[in-house]
């Protein structure tokens, strides 16, 4: 039986892991092309380990005396950092220099008191099919990875590119044509043309939570994970809100179904099949392939049979470890609702929506900090502190044939 790991041994292997995670990031960033299958496996390994040894630590240290750690022995607290902020109090050494990186950023113009950055290198959140999302990123700052547990659209497998500087692109190609010929003629022109498949700019996110005064002033990691927590989730819901609704494009992007979808009805195994049959002939069935439901839809998908002789079993059956039709199945209430779902009525508005497609063929992009705005006055009647997050995001589909949104109804 191995020898249980010291505390000290602990500390330096979760060390080399972080040590070993930015070797690979920056031999990414040094080449100028995205992570290797490989690399990403490595990253999300590391990632794990390394928060079994957070746990780890964190409950040898409840067994015993914590004892007092100076500034420069700790990372990053946001709970110091707005405490500071509400005192008028300088900011001890981890919170500086975490808030002095975010202030370097040159791109975009934060009004905040604290500008903090989502992650230091450019990381990637997503996952090949059949993978758990993971996350790049430094140590010291743990809001990417719970951001991407509370992102529905990083579980189904959208890449999310975060330390972005100026405009995003990626080039497309057109049709190519082949032809058969004969054997010494000269080759036609296969007609394809090089072009800006998605060009991403950045556009300003905004929420805010409200935190109790007295939970602010804890001295405790598991109230700093909860505060993360609950701004990760604030940012999250905001974000894919936006992205899995019906909003024309404005101060934020357009939404997956601001297109009305084509596809109407009855929620159905005979819709769920339809979905994947458009992306099939577009040519998208590959990749991360997963359906987002409404949470009304995914709930109704356990009650309603397959066939009306039952024969066949549920829509959304218990023998498919959440699987509809063979692939992933995410749900949330984010997705847009009172959607048209009759083809002879501009007036019905008793659908929710549902989309399948590859969501590798998703990206979204995020630019700059997250700026926090300190309020200590809109909720002090109620010895709360709001919080007002802003941060920089965009979204599009490199591929719009990959996707297939759906109004359905419940009857």
């Amino acid at each position: 039986m191995p020898k249980e790991k010291s505390s000290v041994e602990l500390r330096q292997e979760h060390k080399d892991l972080r040590a070993d995670s930015q070797s690979i990031i920056d031999k990414a960033h040094g080449e100028k092309r995205g992570l290797t299958p490989e690399e990403t496996e490595k990253l999300n390994g590391n990632q794990l380990r390394m928060a079994e040894i957070t746990l780890e630590l964190e409950s040898r240290s409840n067994q015993s005396v914590k004892p007092e750690r100076k500034p420069e022995e700790r990372g990053f607290s946001f709970t110091k950092a707005i405490r500071a902020t509400m005192e008028g109090t300088a900011q001890e050494e981890p919170e500086s220099k975490m808030l002095a990186r975010g202030a370097a950023n040159p791109n975009i113009q934060e009004t905040g008191q604290l500008h903090i950055p989502l992650c230091d290198s450019r990381g990637v959140i997503g996952a090949a099919a059949g993978k758990s999302a993971g996350a790049i990123l430094d140590e010291s700052m743990g809001m990417v990875l719970p951001l991407s547990q509370n992102l529905v659209l990083a579980q189904a497998g959208a890449r999310i590119l975060t330390g972005l500087r100026g405009d995003l692109k990626f080039p497309g190609l057109s049709a190519v044509t082949v032809l058969w010929d004969a054997e010494n003629d000269a080759a036609a022109d296969g007609g394809g043309n090089l072009s800006n498949a998605l060009a991403l700019s950045p556009k300003r996110l905004t929420a805010y939570v409200d935190i109790s005064r007295q939970l602010l002033i804890q001295e405790n990691e598991n109230v700093e994970g909860y505060i993360r927590e609950l701004i990760a989730q604030a940012v999250a819901e905001k974000l894919q809100a936006t992205i899995l609704g019906k909003a024309a494009a404005g101060d934020g992007p357009a939404g997956m179904f601001y297109t009305a979808p084509t596809l109407k009805g009855v929620m159905s195994w005979g819709k769920v099949v339809d979905m994947e049959t458009a992306v099939s002939e577009a040519g998208g069935l590959k990749g991360n392939l997963a359906y987002i439901l409404h949470s009304k839809l995914y709930g109704m998908a356990k009650t309603v049979a397959k066939t009306t002789s039952g024969a066949g079993g549920l829509v959304l059956g218990n023998d498919g470890q959440n699987l509809l039709n063979g692939y992933k199945v995410l749900s949330t209430g984010n997705v847009a609702n009172e959607l048209n779902t009759s083809a002879t009525s501009t007036a019905n508005t008793n659908g929710y929506g549902a989309l399948f497609g590859n969501f590798a063929d998703m990206i979204i992009g995020n630019w700059g900090n997250l700026d926090i705005t300190v309020d200590n006055l809109t909720q002090a009647t109620k010895g709360a502190v709001r919080l007002v997050l802003n941060s920089y995001w965009n979204y599009g589909v490199t591929r719009s044939g990959s996707f297939k949104t759906a109004a359905l109804s419940l009857s």
